[in-house]
């Protein structure tokens, strides 16, 4: 797939618009019809992609890019991750994501499970260890559920970075690690409940 060429884009945003023309081309039915496809739209900010949203045998082919992207994005947050985790780019990261479990298939109570299991170390005494904890969870989900694969290999990189952290540190990288599954899974739910009408 030829990156969309748009006149200053972000890497993110980039990424953003690809993970909208693959989340329209999954969700892409027997009709050549979109569901909720005015989700997404307004991500698409270039005149070649905003052309292939609307021609379904070319965004057919966006089908198979998701790996792709998925590797991308990890790449990116993993950057992020190491410079600066408050940062507001990991919204628009995690918004792609969203977008991207909700292609693959993973249904709400899939992805909020790991959310509790998150929001439930928010109220404890937070180790290392216990977080660490999070990641068997996590990568069983994701052996009963492969299309959770996209959400454990950008949230690896949080996990080796609070590995060695501790007291206000860990607990500031935590708060960031579960504001952006927090994204992630709102993200997750607006595309869902937008594809089921």
């Amino acid at each position: 797939m030829q990156e969309a060429v748009i006149q200053n884009a972000t890497e993110t945003q980039i990424i953003l618009e690809e993970a909208a023309l693959i989340h329209c081309a999954k969700r892409l039915n027997f009709k050549n019809e979109i569901p909720g496809k005015e989700k997404v739209e307004r991500f698409i900010l270039s005149e070649q992609s905003s052309r292939i949203l609307n021609q379904p045998d070319k965004l057919i082919r966006y089908r198979g890019e998701m790996p792709r992207l998925r590797d991308k994005i990890v790449a990116n947050v993993t950057k992020l991750v190491e410079k600066d985790m408050a940062s507001a780019e990991l919204v628009y990261l995690g918004q792609a994501v969203g977008m991207l479990t909700t292609a693959g298939e993973v249904t709400k109570t899939q992805i909020m499970k790991f959310l509790d299991a998150v929001k439930s170390l928010k109220a404890a005494k937070l180790d290392s260890g216990k977080i660490a904890g999070l990641l068997p969870h996590l990568a069983y989900a994701v052996g009963r559920k492969s299309e959770l694969d996209p959400l454990l290999r950008v949230l690896e990189p949080w996990f080796h970075k609070m590995r060695g952290l501790s007291g206000d540190e860990l607990e500031a990288a935590f708060l960031s690690f579960a504001k952006f599954v927090e994204t992630i899974v709102a993200f997750h739910t607006l595309y869902e409940k937008a594809d089921r009408r």
